[in-house]
C-alpha cells in the first residue's frame, strides 16, 4: 500500500479572507513538494468564491528559510529548470490575483522564502524578523527574479479599495544580504 501524501501547505477560507499556510517544519524549506503543494493550494484559491484578500503565512518559528539546498545536489541545470520555472509560475499566479495579498512573515524569511513573500502586494513583518537575499553576498542572482521585478513593478488598484500604493516602511525588521 502506498503512503498517503500529507500536504505541506494548507488553504483555509474564512468569509472573504483566505489564508495559505506553509506547514513544513522546522524551516518551511522550499523544494519540489512544497512548490507542488503551493500550486495545489492556489488552485483552491482560484476556485474559492467571494475572496477579497489573501494572507500567506508560515507555521512554526519561521516563515521560510528559503530553498532546500539539499535538493540541488546532484541535479543538472536541465533538471533544475522546471523546478525554478514552477516557482516563477507560482509567483505570477500570486501577482495576478484580483485581490490584495499579504505575506505575514516572522522569524526567518530568507532567500526563496523572501522571494515568495515579495510576490505578495504587502509584507507584514513581526518585530525581529530577519529578511534577506543572502545569495546576493555570493554574487548569485535570486532565482525567481522577483527582487529585480519588484522595483519596476507598479501596482494596480484592486478590489477592496486602496489606490495600489505599497507599504514602504517596516519597523523592527532586520535585513540580511548584500550591503
Amino acid at each position: 500500500m502506498s503512503e498517503e501524501h500529507q500536504s505541506t501547505v494548507r488553504f483555509v477560507q474564512d468569509g472573504a479572507v483566505g489564508t495559505v499556510t506553509l506547514d513544513s517544519p522546522p524551516l518551511n524549506l522550499i523544494g519540489q513538494q512544497l512548490i507542488s503543494d503551493l500550486l495545489a493550494a492556489f488552485d483552491q484559491v482560484d476556485a474559492a468564491q467571494g475572496l477579497r484578500a489573501l494572507v500567506l503565512q508560515g507555521e512554526g518559528n519561521v516563515f521560510s528559510a528559503g530553498a532546500d539546498v539539499e535538493i540541488f545536489a546532484g541535479m543538472s541545470v536541465a533538471q533544475l529548470r522546471p523546478l525554478i520555472g514552477s516557482f516563477i509560475d507560482l509567483g505570477h499566479r500570486i501577482e495576478r490575483l484580483a485581490f490584495p495579498t499579504l505575506a505575514a512573515v516572522h522569524g526567518t524569511c530568507m532567500a526563496g522564502g523572501f522571494e515568495l513573500a515579495l510576490f505578495c502586494d504587502l509584507i507584514w513583518a513581526a518585530e525581529g524578523t530577519m529578511l534577506g537575499l543572502p545569495e546576493s553576498r555570493l554574487g548569485i542572482v535570486p532565482l525567481a527574479g522577483v527582487a529585480a521585478r519588484r522595483g519596476a513593478r507598479r501596482t494596480r488598484p484592486r478590489e477592496g479599495g486602496g489606490d495600489g500604493r505599497r507599504l514602504a516602511r517596516c519597523r523592527g525588521v532586520r535585513g540580511v544580504g548584500g550591503d
